[in-house]
């Protein structure tokens, strides 16, 4: 039995013990209401459920800490988090505070939750998380710092600091995003990577989604693999939706050139399955802290704000009323020729136009 209540919106289940939330967990598609009406420590608890979670919870912003999490696909504290049929209210899931958590995982994962999906998450926050990866080796592909993957949803006004491990299509924050809102959420990072993608925010942000008002802060480290070309952006590497009114502040540890963006790497104005993708970066702010990549003879494009632009059928990608500050500087190794393009732009490495596409 919970700490009380019948687990309806008039009289939730009351959360105040680590057995409330083992308890809540081996119930997690029961479409009921949960609160929290304490600060739990989990310390102990080893947690490998990646499940179902159709509940309603309200922290009320105490504490759930010390969190030990290992799991597979789905990963999270919340693991795969889907609508609540007859959800009555502002979010889903609200007031949340994760402290101390780690997840290991390989894909969709996050310290919050390894899946959201047609929800609403308010005024959640994890501190001190680490995401790293389940097997020691390959780092987690679709994760993010606290959710790895979202579809139909809105996160709002939440955080994440701490450390990620990123694979590919991964970030700090969010993997995968579609048709979805992330807004005035703030992040404080130690991205490390190993793959072919990953951002500080989010790695793909759909044409029909939403990123604003958010601050990051991160540190991209990258982890030597076999990848020819890495793509790493302060934000997004593929911003195919809206990015507007948001602050990034990047610094390097140990990275290899090649495409980087202080916003995006790419924006990609095309037609696709009959839809039309039109992506804006719009009033950003992007500071370099003295950033050096090393270039191992690879073809390199790093802007400011986007590495790279494709326009074409008809569509339209935008950049307005954006500015960037510090340093980019790429150092040659002695004694290596470098037979490939080197390209460095203050707002964009180079654009591609066709087909009537148009960059503005």
């Amino acid at each position: 039995m919970y700490s009380g209540g019948s687990g309806t919106k008039q009289d939730p289940y009351l959360i105040a013990t680590k057995a409330d939330i083992e308890l809540m967990f081996q119930n997690g598609e029961d479409e009921a209401y949960y609160k929290q009406i304490a600060d739990i420590d989990m310390l102990g608890a080893e947690y490998s459920w990646q499940g179902d979670y159709k509940g309603a919870y309200d922290g009320q912003n105490y504490k759930i800490s010390n969190v030990n999490f290992g799991a597979g696909t789905g990963a999270g504290f919340f693991g795969r988090v889907y609508k609540m049929a007859d959800f009555d209210g502002d979010a889903q899931i609200k007031n949340v505070r994760l402290v101390a958590i780690n997840v290991s995982g390989d894909f969709d994962c996050g310290c919050f939750a390894g899946i959201l999906s047609g929800v609403t998450v308010r005024n959640c926050h994890v501190e001190s998380g680490e995401v790293t990866s389940l097997d020691g080796i390959n780092f987690p592909g679709s994760a993010g710092g606290f959710v790895g993957s979202v579809s139909e949803s809105q996160i709002l006004d939440c955080s994440f600091s701490g450390a990620i491990e990123t694979g590919y299509n991964s970030a700090g924050f969010v993997g995968f995003c579609r048709d979805s809102v992330i807004s005035n959420c703030i992040v404080n990072a130690s991205v490390k990577h190993n793959n072919s993608q990953t951002a500080g925010l989010v790695s793909y942000l759909s044409h029909d989604s939403i990123v604003e008002k958010c601050k990051v802060q991160v540190i991209f480290e990258e982890i030597p693999s076999m990848w020819y070309s890495i793509q790493v952006g302060g934000i997004a590497v593929v911003c195919n939706g809206y990015i507007g009114q948001c602050t990034c502040d990047i610094s390097i540890n140990g990275n290899r050139s090649g495409y980087f963006g202080g916003i995006a790497v790419s924006m990609q104005a095309k037609e696709w399955r009959e839809e039309q993708y039109n992506p804006i970066i719009e009033d950003c702010y992007v500071h370099y802290n003295d950033t050096v990549f090393v270039n191992d003879d690879k073809r390199v494009y790093i802007g400011g704000i986007a590495a790279y632009i494709e326009a074409k059928d008809n569509c339209n990608a935008t950049i307005r009323n954006c500015y960037v500050s510090g340093s980019i500087k790429v150092e040659v190794p002695e004694d290596m020729y470098v037979n490939n393009e080197v390209v460095v732009g203050g707002l964009v490495a180079y654009i591609t136009q066709n087909s009537g596409g148009t960059v503005n």
